[in-house]
């Protein structure tokens, strides 16, 4: 199950610690305009990578844990 599908709207957080590895994004809010499903190498699953456009033009590759969906 994926957390975000093309077109959802996403915002850029931190964690508990207030680190984050986007962090001049965080606040931000982007626009997920693909993902793709790949193999893993140390599980069965697949692997969510999303590419988002953030809202200051920049197009990121972020993990799930990175944002959040508004």
């Amino acid at each position: 199950m994926r957390k975000a599908d093309v077109g959802d709207t996403v915002v850029f957080r931190s964690n508990e610690d207030g680190q984050a590895q986007y962090w001049p994004h965080v606040g931000h809010t982007a626009e997920i305009v693909e993902v793709q499903l790949k193999p893993q190498r140390h599980r069965r699953s697949l692997r969510a990578v999303y590419e988002v456009i953030c809202g200051c033009g920049v197009t990121l590759h972020p993990r799930a844990s990175e944002f959040d969906l508004i």
